[in-house]
């Protein structure tokens, strides 16, 4: 695929101009799932979640990257795949997990209830803003 050059004429101070002549790309990086697990990102994904020619993927992977945005319009899937690969069961050992998550989550709500845990989270945020932080707040029910 060509990609053609653009010219950008910049001024600058007393009169002068600068001509610039650049390829029309945008700064990213790539990360891995393993890496992304527990952040949530604002800005918009490329998701790659066809499966790998060589090689395997857990079937977790594709949650983890569908996940990660707070909207869905910030999600743009680079790729087709195979609508089977969404369907794939997940290992036991993972399953198993996902239960005693659920579980600690149902005795945490019954302990405290959903107003707690709310306020709890609000104050979380608020502590975070006024420290000037922009980190993920998926975590703020862990302090």
């Amino acid at each position: 695929m060509y990609i053609e050059r653009e010219d950008y004429i910049v001024k600058l101070k007393r009169g002068q101009k600068l001509k610039l002549r650049q390829f029309p790309f945008a700064l990213a990086y790539a990360t891995t799932d393993y890496k992304t697990q527990g952040k949530t990102y604002t800005s918009p994904l490329l998701v790659d979640i066809k499966k790998p020619l060589r090689g395997s993927a857990p079937a977790a992977s594709i949650y983890v990257q569908l996940s990660r945005a707070r909207r869905l319009d910030q999600i743009s899937i680079m790729r087709d795949f195979e609508a089977r690969d969404l369907r794939e069961k997940i290992p036991d050992s993972l399953a198993k997990e996902l239960a005693k998550q659920e579980k600690m989550s149902k005795e945490t709500e019954a302990k405290y209830g959903n107003s707690t845990m709310e306020e709890h989270v609000r104050a979380a945020r608020i502590r975070r803003l006024r420290a000037g932080t922009r980190e993920p707040i998926d975590s703020d029910t862990s302090s």
